[in-house]
């Protein structure tokens, strides 16, 4: 493992203690954020053209579907929903770009490693 991606798991891991303990919901959203930021973009101990393919390949999807989702999720749990809001008497409660890019960095970690693995498998069953 290099230093990038040693530090964006520290980061990630301690960015939850953070924000309970400050009681900081933006502190948490940016740590959180840079840390999965730092892991996604690190180097990987192999770094050839496939492992750039798959992690632009992930990140694109996470982007293109993340965009209609957010906004989806946003229609349906803050105006249908109004006890789920954090004021009540605001209307609209938007996402934050620190909670979009979470979520977004969360999943295309984790198509970026599923494609990985399913690469391996292909490699070794032929």
């Amino acid at each position: 493992m290099n230093a990038p991606k040693v530090g964006g798991i520290i980061i990630t891991l301690a960015s939850v203690p953070l924000g309970l303990f400050t009681r900081d919901w933006h502190l948490f959203q940016v740590t959180l954020c840079f840390g999965l930021m730092l892991q996604f973009f690190a180097k990987e101990r192999i770094n050839d053209e496939r492992v750039e393919q798959l992690k632009m390949k992930a990140l694109f999807m996470t982007m293109s579907v993340g965009l209609g989702f957010s906004m989806i999720a946003q229609y349906y749990l803050y105006l249908i929903f109004p006890a789920l809001r954090w004021n009540p008497e605001q209307a609209y409660q938007p996402l934050s770009v620190y909670e979009f890019l979470s979520s977004v960095f969360l999943i295309a970690l984790g198509l970026f490693q599923y494609w990985r693995w399913q690469d391996g498998r292909a490699g070794n069953a032929g």
